[in-house]
């Protein structure tokens, strides 16, 4: 409960601000404290420290809030902004013809990380990528985040913008319980689903079990109170060589994409996202056939990121070799079981090497993907 109060109180931009505002409130309340002797220059020391540190902590919010003022003004929206209810969503819409692929990225990131594929579908078929709220260019929007509530709002973005279906729905990692809770909820309206590497409900059940509920790359309540007073602003700067050398294919969008990163919002929002969905994992699709006839892919590296047993137990030293063998036995299941959501589902697998992160080490054969389930759908074979 205190984290997600704390993850929502810090999900603004602002936060940092209020936040500086609590601390010098209580630094004045010290102060003001009559107290005799010795326990009054205590108590005056105290509230100096406190003073001081509100008056840093005030520094970095402001500066944060410049940073992202002059991002806002250098990076204006590419695309268009959606009223789905009284908040705003962003997307960007290239290319002629159909079905019309909208990307999701994973992390609950911005859409511009499926920047490089977009550009590329745009040649040959209708693509969209967007923004979920509270991330990239898209109003906060109403919390808690979840897969249901975004699917809702996908739905009425694409519906509101006038983007017409069938749509080929690719997602990524996160991204794909999204991606299956919208061909669930809106049939009629998916002719396809593109998957790679995505979350399943089993991911998150064992997960949170093996003590990894706060292990996901990037996201921990600190990081969102970071970011509220600007610590990812020189994230590109700090970024090893070898790091920014995978994201090759995103070099012409990392500068425009770090202003979305660097608000404390978009990894309140993904903390929001996964708490939800650890609370009701059973809202995800689950079991064989569930999504009818929608043709699957479910692209998935060849190895599994934490094999053998050592690799697991290095990261997880308490647990014990036979649990370790479990999971990834349950691990490599739940990776195949999203090919059986439908009676039209494939496992493809990626070249060897490829890991998670495949639709940046592989974007030819990402890409091959859908423009092959985009021919298949044209042709009435889907």
């Amino acid at each position: 409960m205190l984290e997600a109060f704390l993850s929502r109180a810090f999900g603004h931009n602002w936060s940092g601000l209020v936040a500086a505002g609590l601390v010098a409130v209580v630094a004045a309340i010290v102060w003001s404290v009559p107290v005799p002797g010795t326990a009054a220059v205590f108590l005056s020391g105290t509230a100096l420290v406190l003073a001081l540190a509100a008056a840093a902590l005030a520094a970095l919010a402001l500066r944060h809030l410049y940073l992202l003022a002059a991002w806002r003004r250098r990076f204006p929206p590419p695309g268009r902004l959606v009223d789905v209810g009284g908040y705003r969503m962003h997307l960007v819409a290239a290319g002629e013809g159909g079905p019309t692929v909208v990307w999701i990225p994973g992390s609950h990131g911005q859409g511009l990380a499926f920047h490089h594929l977009h550009v590329r579908a745009a040649k040959f078929t209708r693509s969209i990528i967007f923004d979920r709220p509270g991330t990239g260019w898209s109003d906060t929007g109403p919390w808690p985040r979840g897969v249901h509530r975004e699917a809702h709002e996908l739905e009425a973005m694409l519906r509101l913008a006038g983007e017409k279906p069938p749509f080929l729905i690719a997602a990524h990692s996160f991204g794909g319980p999204a991606a299956m809770v919208f061909a669930h909820l809106f049939p009629e309206r998916v002719a396809g689903l593109v998957l790679y590497d995505v979350t399943t409900p089993d991911h998150v059940v064992f997960g949170k079990y093996l003590g990894r509920k706060r292990k996901v790359t990037g996201l921990s309540l600190f990081m969102v109170v970071k970011n509220a007073f600007g610590a990812h602003w020189n994230r590109l700067k700090r970024m090893p060589a070898a790091e920014r050398a995978g994201y090759k294919n995103l070099e012409p969008v990392l500068e425009a994409m770090l202003g979305g990163e660097s608000q404390p919002r978009t990894q309140a929002a993904f903390f929001s996202a996964l708490e939800s969905m650890e609370k009701q994992p059973l809202e995800l699709p689950r079991g064989a056939g569930v999504l009818g006839d929608i043709p699957i892919y479910d692209v998935l590296p060849r190895k599994i990121p934490f094999e053998p047993v050592e690799v697991l137990k290095s990261l997880l030293p308490e647990i014990s070799d036979y649990v370790a063998r479990s999971f990834l036995r349950m691990y490599r299941d739940a990776q195949l079981s999203t090919a059986r959501l439908s009676s039209k589902g494939e496992v493809r697998l990626a070249p060897e090497g490829a890991t998670h992160a495949l639709i940046y080490e592989e974007p030819d054969f990402s890409i091959a993907q859908v423009e092959e389930m985009v021919t298949k759908i044209r042709a009435g074979e889907g």
